[in-house]
């Protein structure tokens, strides 16, 4: 090769060297670019969104609804003196297991089932509930004197370093209420047994004071568990009656704690606590900080979409932001919804405009919610009634031909069924009577119904013998 001709080949590569690293310098600045403007569109999008749930919570707290755990505590009320609450604490604390010897025959908190239909109980039976609620006296004591206090406010808020105020869903609480009201019930029963009228209707109401705290606590899944609650702690009403037979009762501290138990608005405000447990979540760790990442059996679509960078750059964005303001004003109209009467409230959750499947499931939820919080007091109005109706037919040793015999002497007016705005059913039968709701799907079904009620009708079959198909029931 000559002298030239090498020359020549080296300056072709240099020039072709640095036409390369000519390229490489706009397509460096062009990424850097890039990466400038989606940072700075991620900051302004989270600044807007931020923004925008600044302007929501403002919305929230105009409508007098608590967006901060000081509000929240405000707005939840705390007691000004003596707190039944702590009382129940303690009485919790109290309750002692049934013996080794006594939880094989115990039905509620034992292994037994409850006799059905009036069977009478066994010996064996009534000797392990009184062994069982002498071991408890110390409960029973604080559950009855808890019922004597009128203010009950619990711990319902939680704080945290990292989250700040949250609403408390302590789960194991429901089984402390569960055995409260098993220890009531049980001592109800051997009351009716010993014809001890003043010491059953005791009990009675103190499980139904219990309900009503329960229910008096800021979330929907209180409300509903509430309602569990009474309907177990009433269910062996027709049994209690029959024993008590003509021992003179006074039925008005029952009548009155079912009376608190039927609160107006007791929905909305489950819903508004509900909302609070919502806007605290604004102070949450990022999604990727809150769960363990499982890719196994992932398709490569589900991995690209969820994955602990996605969801970090989602957040960093704003968009769980979105999302959250979506859900709290969807909230806030459900809020706005459940303080209308039953009818027109069922008419504005379907009327709601569901944009993904989420807010479907809330909805539908919501709307049941709603159906079984009207059937709640459907029963407690039920009950009310069929008290009176037992006080009537022992002093006139017949039950009434109408609802309208019980005014004014042993009720104000005739109970009004929550669902239609009309008077509750009433008809005689064979060996008693029924009483009962519409119920949630607002037919008259002649008192046909299940439990727990999603359709057909709300009722209470009161028998003078052994009937299976009562509400609350004989068990």
């Amino acid at each position: 090769m000559s002298h030239a001709t090498e020359l020549h080949n080296n300056t072709c590569m240099k020039i072709v060297g640095k036409s390369k690293s000519s390229c490489l310098v706009p397509i460096g600045a062009f990424l850097m670019v890039a990466l400038i403007l989606g940072a700075l569109a991620v900051v302004a999008s989270n600044t807007y969104m931020n923004a925008q749930l600044d302007r929501t919570l403002q919305a929230i707290r105009r409508a007098g609804h608590p967006t901060t755990g000081e509000e929240f505590i405000a707005w939840y009320g705390q007691a000004k003196g003596p707190n039944a609450a702590d009382v129940y604490y303690r009485a919790f604390a109290a309750i002692t297991l049934p013996s080794s010897s006594a939880r094989p025959v115990l039905p509620f908190v034992g292994d037994a089932e409850y006799p059905g239909g009036f069977a009478p109980l066994s010996p064996e039976l009534l000797a392990a509930i009184r062994e069982h609620l002498t071991r408890n006296s110390s409960a029973l004591d604080l559950l009855h004197q808890a019922t004597a206090i009128p203010e009950c406010y619990f711990t319902v808020l939680e704080y945290t370093e990292e989250v700040g105020s949250q609403l408390l869903f302590d789960i194991d609480e429901w089984t402390h209420f569960r055995n409260a009201i098993a220890l009531l019930r049980l001592e109800a029963i051997l009351a009716a047994e010993d014809k001890d009228a003043v010491r059953c209707v005791r009990s009675l109401e103190a499980s139904v004071a219990l309900t009503n705290a329960c229910a008096n606590r800021p979330s929907a899944s209180d409300l509903l568990f509430a309602g569990a609650l009474r309907g177990g702690a009433l269910a062996s009403l027709n049994r209690i009656l029959n024993k008590l037979g003509d021992v003179p009762v006074d039925f008005v501290p029952l009548e009155r704690a079912l009376t608190q138990g039927d609160a107006s608005l007791l929905m909305q405000r489950a819903l508004i606590g509900d909302l609070y447990a919502q806007v605290s979540m604004r102070c949450s760790p990022w999604v990727s900080d809150q769960y363990e990442w499982d890719f196994a059996d992932t398709s490569v679509k589900e991995l690209l979409e969820f994955n602990p960078l996605t969801a970090r750059v989602r957040s960093l964005a704003g968009l769980d932001i979105s999302e959250l303001i979506d859900m709290l004003n969807l909230q806030m109209r459900l809020v706005e919804i459940s303080a209308l009467p039953y009818g027109q409230r069922m008419e504005g959750f379907s009327a709601l405009n569901a944009p993904n499947a989420i807010h479907t499931m809330v909805i539908d939820t919501t709307s049941r919610f709603a159906m079984a919080e009207n059937s709640e007091k459907a029963k407690i109005r039920i009950l009310r009634t069929a008290l009176a109706i037992d006080s009537y037919q022992r002093e006139l040793k017949k039950f009434p031909p109408q609802l309208d015999d019980l005014v004014p002497s042993l009720l104000t007016s005739v109970p009004i069924d929550p669902f239609d705005d009309n008077p509750l059913k009433y008809r005689l039968t064979d060996s008693g009577y029924l009483l009962y709701s519409i119920g949630p799907d607002m037919k008259d079904d002649g008192g046909r119904g299940t439990v727990p009620v999603m359709e057909g009708d709300v009722r209470f079959l009161r028998a003078l013998s052994p009937s299976p198909d009562s509400y609350p029931g004989d068990s």
